[in-house]
């Protein structure tokens, strides 16, 4: 037998266990798919799988959940509780679990979104269908005062072109299908303007007060204002001066008629 000294049998038993280690099957660390082809459909059917603080994650049947912006709409800035509102109002008309429809808008989806739609919640709806029925999730967050315009209308009073004809102008900028969607749209946001309902009505009341800022200026300017005053300055009578005047008058004598000729 051959005798193993203390270093010897730790030379071995690493020599057994890197032999072990050499034999065992390599891990790969396989990077996360995050790459996603959407189909080109104008209409696309999904599942709610996450409600985020703007936008609704779906799944579409594609390798990836895709994260959807909702078209048009955005949050209010009003107050301090637009974005709760708007995250709430996300979670409540298309809950996690929900069926739903996405028209594809036509548009930039922005960043951290593959996509901007128009979200409807009927799932009985195929996804190739002509239209979809009832009002979209965009439209009911605006008619529901949680959400505005991404492009403000002017709502002043004072506002030069009435807002029909501002809408008409609106919608015949955008192409299909927002263009179709507009003017429901800017129905819904008038709805909750005039009832002040959620967060814009916060918008509302600061442009009542606008607008009653403004009146009050043009009235003060309207109004017609006094002519300038003028002084008119009498010039005071001297006094009497100390000096005293006392006229005599003397009748004269009576001339004879030959003075008159110088012939007496």
């Amino acid at each position: 037998m051959v005798p193993v000294s203390r270093y010897g049998r730790v030379l071995v038993i690493a020599t057994a266990v890197t032999g072990f280690a050499g034999c065992a099957p390599e891990s790969i660390d396989r990077p996360p798919v995050t790459a996603v082809h959407i189909p080109d459909a104008a209409r696309l059917a999904g599942v709610v799988t996450a409600v985020g603080d703007d936008d609704l994650v779906i799944d579409i049947g594609t390798a990836r959940p895709v994260t959807v912006a909702l078209a048009q709409v955005t949050v209010t800035n009003c107050d301090a509780d637009g974005a709760a509102a708007f995250a709430e109002g996300l979670g409540a008309l298309a809950p996690v679990g929900r069926a739903v429809i996405l028209v594809r808008a036509n548009g930039s989806a922005g960043a951290g979104h593959d996509l901007t739609a128009f979200v409807h919640t009927d799932a009985d709806l195929a996804a190739d269908a002509a239209a979809p029925v009832g009002a979209s999730v965009n439209e009911e967050l605006l008619r529901t005062g949680r959400a505005g315009l991404r492009s403000p209308l002017e709502r002043a009073a004072t506002a030069a072109v009435p807002l029909e004809d501002q809408v008409a102008a609106r919608a015949a900028t955008l192409p299909v299908p927002d263009r179709d969607y507009f003017p429901a749209l800017a129905e819904a946001e008038t709805t909750a303007w005039a009832s002040g309902t959620g967060p814009i009505g916060a918008c509302a009341r600061r442009q009542e007060e606008l607008d009653r800022g403004r009146a009050a200026v043009a009235l003060t300017t309207a109004q017609p204002q006094a002519p300038p005053s003028e002084t008119v300055t009498v010039a005071p009578t001297p006094p009497p001066s100390g000096l005293h005047l006392e006229i005599t008058v003397q009748r004269p004598s009576r001339v004879r008629p030959c003075e008159r000729f110088d012939r007496c």
